[in-house]
């Protein structure tokens, strides 16, 4: 049981800081993630790109976050 989360933690495991370079991951292209373009595209990126990658990522989110919060903040009342 968890053969896919022990999959993705190798998968993130083995693109340590710079990754292995896009489309060079091994977990990911010989399908040992399953659907990994959808449900397990993290630990793609985190793969190929790395820990780099993997907080460019959560910096683009809290970014997206932070600004949604701002738009709500300087939103009216009616």
């Amino acid at each position: 049981s968890g053969y896919h989360i022990i999959q993705s933690k190798i998968a993130i495991g083995s693109g340590m800081i710079f990754g292995k370079g896009i489309f060079n991951g091994t977990q990911s292209q010989l399908n040992f993630l399953p659907e990994n373009h959808t449900d397990f595209i993290f630990s793609v990126i985190g793969e190929e790109f790395g820990f780099v990658g993997c907080i460019v990522v959560l910096l683009l989110l809290f970014m997206l976050i932070y600004r949604s919060i701002q738009v709500a903040y300087t939103c009216n009342d009616n």
